[in-house]
């Protein structure tokens, strides 16, 4: 279609700049500029009969006049149940060029005078109109206006979506449309913005990208972009994300495009902006092509549409390349801003605000999203080792995403969120072994229920279940019994998993003698050094994630067939060193049997060491806990491990068992036994979530829910009733500390009440011994320095010397044992709640519940600050930090006389 002529039009045709106002954006129609148009008191568009395009703007003033009357239930304006619109939307494709062309100059005349009349004023401020109503005249001229721009509106909206034959000078004078209505102080949301956008996005995917569409997609932007909003402050004001989005789409159609979409300031975009600057041209632009892409990821998961693309983009950039780029950008984003950003002026608000300069703007997280999505591209590439790693950085993406900025909550959530699905998608057991770690890392229930619906997708893809895809998807990280080593030059480094908790690295001589810590090595050897102790922590935190998985078996009540768990977990070069210094329970018919399978063993043993023969491939194995086994068994199999030289990685054999009393009997479904406490709250919800326990904050409001686990296995959920007591501190309405209630047991769903009779024993006794653990721990009586604080001194005394929980009392037999093993044996005790340690200064009691301590002979208490080294003891388990905190204290007063602290010094003198 050829151009047609407007008389009195600049280049692009749009009315040429009026040079009276200065102005260079002020456009005039041959009479007036826009400004004037709003100054005259006319009711309808002024219209020159010689000028191009009259009849169509007499026709679009008939069909304003028609549009109050169409107007469809829902409110909105539907240009076909006029006369004139049905007649306009008609017309040849021609025909309805030339009206959109009309209805641009009508709209932008009307967004102008829809903001004056003859009784109403209008004031500039800052580039935008504010209005003074003086009459209701003038309010109904305003919304007879107001009428007429929705309809116009409605008409650009329908015509932009059909694929008109359109011109390069009509896409110019289109965009130049929103960017007069916008310098003219109009709302963005009031004019068809993406329609424009769209239609340009058309005329360049046809014709390609030119000088003129550039310059006035450039032009727009500008005037949208606020300011100064090159260097906003992130986070603050946020412009809406379809702003963003409009913005990127305006940014594609522009010719020399340079690394615009990454902006200075931050520590990943400066590295990201000097690796990209390094590069030639051409693979700069495929990388500007890929993180363009990268910002159209608007959805909640990554589509098929969006990932064959990304691979089309990633191939002249290359897989590895890209990956390493990631790798390097990643771990910056947990680094403040480079160019730091003032905090608020005000201190009122300042105490409340985030502090800047850890966020990242907006469209940062925009296109950090998108990477992560690119990442999904990795499924179907044909190197695993390129795929393990893409997994790894997108946990470290997601560990930068999520972490939590002090008055903001997570940083990112979004792209935390985008390497959650992608890792979804991605079927390795790496990727399932990085979504349990941030599962066990990450507290913030949204999160967590983002990452149970990734594990969820990832069963089903497989075909299997959430509890089966952790059990067969744990990697081994290229592990041999838990054990590897790499060549270092003159040295061997090893890697050795000596137990659930020790992670060991050591260093050999060439003439087999043992270095304990590794010299000075050249680049290449440093560099295979630095990657033996990342593998090092990363085995560390997967055990950590696995045996809590284990430990969560007592309440999911899971078993095997013997020569599938034997596949799942002995045959594991990482998982045999839990399943190995752990009880099992084998069921077989009528026959049972509680058993260990050794390290060095080849089949199971029972309590006195022989060989359970019956035990065959279908023989059920389940762990066992101490409540299916009598008191007598149970300390033989203490006695055993014990024997066997087993730590285990946490409490089995020495486990407290909790059985119901007469009291709860009586009582039906509520459990008054861990009533009466004062927490400290953080501590207590820290706890709560390391259990996976449900614990909204508390405070001086109706609380969001209470304290609860959900147990669907078996149809039960268990609420601690907590209330808040004492007063908040710090800046949060939060309670700093709450008094326990009872525990009440009901069903999922519909809330009614269980009988605690009712319930398996071994799913009440783990229920209440977290409940003790939450109390023992959180226990204000547990804090030296709570001592008297607040109105509880007598709760803090009872809580700290008083009689011993199961825990204690576990606590007490455990020492009992070990005593006569230790070199200050013959200066220590036992009595019914404390251990005596006779010094050579006092003789002090260390409380077997709290670890807090008196001195004798006057009973004054003494403050030691739990810290320093563990005790080199071998313990029955892992996990009792009390017990380690007791022995380390019982091991410093032995030998009183050798402390320096002058704050214990000065306490030993005071008597």
């Amino acid at each position: 279609m050829g151009q047609r002529g407007d008389a009195g039009r600049g280049p692009s045709g749009w009315p040429a700049p009026d040079a009276r106002s200065g102005h260079p954006d002020r456009y005039n129609d041959g009479h007036h500029s826009l400004g004037t148009h709003m100054a005259r008191k006319q009711a309808e568009f002024p219209i020159d009969e010689g000028a191009p395009r009259a009849e169509h703007h007499r026709a679009l003033s008939r069909y304003c006049a028609e549009a109050k009357r169409a107007i469809d239930p829902e409110g909105r304006i539907k240009p076909a149940l006029t006369s004139t619109g049905k007649q306009i939307l008609a017309g040849s494709l021609e025909d309805q060029v030339d009206y959109l062309m009309a209805a641009a100059d009508h709209m932008l005349w009307a967004l102008g005078y829809a903001a004056t009349d003859d009784t109403g004023a209008v004031r500039r401020q800052h580039g935008e109109i504010t209005f003074e109503w003086t009459t209701a005249a003038a309010a109904r001229a305003h919304f007879r206006n107001q009428t007429r721009v929705d309809a116009l509106e409605c008409l650009l909206q329908q015509l932009l979506r059909r694929k008109l034959p359109v011109a390069e000078h009509h896409v110019c004078r289109l965009l130049d449309l929103a960017n007069g209505a916008v310098l003219e102080g109009a709302s963005r949301w009031n004019i068809p913005l993406g329609g424009l956008i769209g239609l340009a996005e058309r005329f360049v995917d046809e014709h390609g990208r030119s000088q003129n569409v550039s310059a006035a997609a450039q032009k727009l932007i500008d005037s949208i972009r606020t300011p100064g909003d090159a260097h906003r402050p992130p986070n603050a004001d946020h412009e809406p994300a379809e702003v963003r989005k409009q913005m990127r789409r305006l940014e594609q159609l522009l010719l020399d495009t340079d690394i615009s979409l990454i902006e200075p300031g931050e520590a990943w975009s400066d590295r990201a902006l000097a690796d990209l600057g390094a590069v030639h041209a051409a693979e700069r632009q495929a990388w500007i092509d890929l993180l363009t892409h990268a910002t159209t990821a608007q959805a909640s998961k990554p589509t098929k549409k969006f990932i064959a693309r990304a691979a089309e983009l990633l191939a002249p950039i290359g897989e590895d390349n890209f990956r390493q780029c990631l790798a390097d950008w990643a771990p910056l984003l947990h680094q403040p801003r480079t160019s730091t950003v003032e905090a608020p002026t005000d201190p009122a608000w300042a105490a409340f605000s985030p502090d800047r300069n850890t966020l990242i703007c907006d469209r940062h997280a925009d296109l950090w999203k998108g990477l992560a999505w690119i990442c999904a591209a990795f499924n179907d590439t044909n190197d695993p080792q390129l795929k393990e790693q893409i997994i790894e950085t997108l946990g470290v993406i997601a560990d930068g995403a999520y972490h939590k900025v002090r008055n903001f909550g997570p940083r990112l959530p979004k792209v935390g969120n985008a390497c959650v699905n992608v890792l979804a998608m991605l079927p390795s057991p790496h990727a399932v072994a990085q979504l349990e770690r941030l599962r066990a890392k990450l507290k913030k229930p949204s999160i967590r229920k983002q990452i149970d619906g990734a594990l969820e997708a990832a069963a089903k893809h497989q075909g299997v279940s959430v509890a089966e895809l952790s059990d067969t998807a744990v990697p081994s990280f290229g592990l041999c019994r838990g054990r590897t080593s790499v060549e270092l030059g003159e040295l061997t480094g090893e890697l050795v998993v000596e137990s659930a908790a020790t992670v060991s690295l050591l260093f050999h001589k060439r003439d087999g003698t043992l270095r304990k810590t590794a010299p000075k090595l050249s680049p290449p050897h440093d560099a295979k050094l630095k990657q033996l102790r990342k593998l090092a922590k990363d085995v560390s935190t997967l055990l950590a994630t696995q045996r809590a998985r284990f430990e969560s078996m007592y309440l999911d009540q899971r078993d095997w067939p013997l020569g599938e768990w034997k596949q799942r977990f002995v045959d594991h070069d990482l998982l045999f060193v839990l399943a190995t210094r752990l009880v099992w329970l084998l069921r077989d018919g009528k026959r049972t049997a509680t058993a260990v399978w050794a390290d060095s063993a080849t089949q199971f043993t029972d309590v006195k060491g022989k060989p359970i023969r019956w035990a065959n491939e279908q023989t059920r194995v389940e762990l066992w806990h101490p409540i299916q086994s009598t008191a007598e068994e149970v300390e033989a199999w203490q006695v055993r491990l014990d024997e066997l030289e087993i730590v285990q990685p946490f409490k089995q054999a020495h486990r407290e068992v909790y059985r119901l009393t007469p009291a709860e009997l009586k009582a039906g479904s509520q459990s008054g036994r861990m009533a009466k406490h004062i927490l400290r709250q953080p501590q207590f919800r820290a706890l709560c979530e390391a259990r996976a326990w449900r614990c909204p904050a508390q405070g001086a409001w109706d609380p969001e829910d209470l304290p609860h686990l959900r147990l669907p296995a078996h149809n039960l959920r268990v609420d601690f009733i907590v209330a808040p007591t004492g007063s908040s501190t710090g800046n949060s309405w939060a309670a700093s500390y709450l008094m326990t209630g009872p525990l009440c047991f009901a069903q999922l769903g519909n809330g009614e009440p269980v009988a605690m009779a009712d319930l398996p024993p071994m799913v009440f006794s783990e229920i209440m011994r977290d409940a003790d653990l939450f109390v023992g721990v959180a226990s204000v009586g547990a804090d030296p320095e709570l001592r008297g604080a607040g109105d509880w001194g007598d709760y803090w005394e009872r809580s700290s010397f008083g009689s011993l929980n199961p825990s204690a009392s576990t606590r007490r037999a455990v020492l009992a044992k070990l005593l006569p093993r230790l070199k200050i044996a013959d200066r220590c005790r036992l009595d019914k709640r404390f251990l005596i340690v006779r010094g050579d200064r006092r003789t002090y009691k260390i409380h077997l519940g709290s670890g807090n301590i008196l001195m004798e002979p006057n009973q004054q208490y003494l403050c030691i600050v739990a810290g320093g080294k563990a005790p080199d003891i071998r313990l029955p388990f892992e996990d009792d930090r009390t017990l380690s905190l007791i022995l380390s204290k019982a091991m410093m007063l032995a030998e009183d006389t050798k402390i320096k602290d002058p704050t214990i010094l000065a306490q030993l003198k005071d008597h």
